[in-house]
């Protein structure tokens, strides 16, 4: 039960980043080191990181 709150978490706080990489992107645009590019990343690692939960733990 608390695998799949932690996962529930895990993608609503990536939902919500992806919001605010589009918001950035729409600001800052979309080159490699701005700020929507970073955030991205943070997204990426998030993915992974509930991605990883979901099938080894």
């Amino acid at each position: 039960m608390e695998k799949e709150k932690i996962i529930e978490r895990l993608s609503d706080i990536r939902y919500e980043l992806m919001k605010i990489e589009n918001e950035l992107f729409e600001i800052y645009g979309v080159e490699p080191n701005s700020p929507g590019a970073t955030l991205s990343d943070i997204s990426y690692h998030v993915a992974n990181l509930t991605e990883n939960i979901k099938t080894n733990y």
